[in-house]
């Protein structure tokens, strides 16, 4: 799935996306992030867990970071940034990360989406700079789940991916 969805946003905006390999270190603390806040959520009693790879039926293997069972089944995805806080996901900026989890979202059939943001720099716009985390409910619609699905898959077949 990340092997799509990344090309596609290469294609999207390749000033953004075309500038080589990701720096090693800001991976690690992602990692890391994702590591230590999977733990802190489980241990104060949120209902969630690593679901592992899928694999669709067009052989795409994907892997959300958590499924929370919590009320309502949700896909949970937790994020580490140093984009400003002064800004939410609405921001055309996070248009890869909604393209990913609604490609999950379609596969799965759980419309529903937690993120889980921390925003290294805080809202640094605006002069606060001490790190922030931020927690995002979204709920998409089965026709933007099956838009966005097709949207991947016809990228994916045009540059040869599937």
């Amino acid at each position: 799935m990340s092997d799509i969805y990344n090309s596609l946003y290469r294609d999207l905006e390749p000033g953004k996306y075309s500038d080589g390999a990701p720096n090693p270190i800001k991976l690690a603390m992602g990692l890391a992030w994702e590591t230590y806040f999977e733990r802190c959520l489980i241990g104060s009693g949120v209902d969630a867990s690593r679901p592992g790879e899928f694999t669709t039926d067009e052989g795409i293997i994907g892997s959300p970071d958590l499924l929370i069972f919590n009320g309502h089944e949700k896909i949970g995805e937790i994020k580490l940034t140093y984009y400003s806080a002064s800004t939410d996901l609405s921001d055309p900026k996070f248009g890869k990360w909604l393209t990913q989890v609604m490609g999950y979202g379609h596969y799965l059939q759980i419309p529903r989406v937690r993120f889980y943001v921390l925003f290294v720099n805080g809202a640094y716009r605006e002069g606060k700079r001490d790190p922030v985390l931020r927690v995002y409910d979204i709920e998409f619609s089965n026709r933007e789940l099956k838009e966005n699905w097709d949207m991947l898959m016809n990228h994916a077949r045009q540059k040869n991916l599937i």
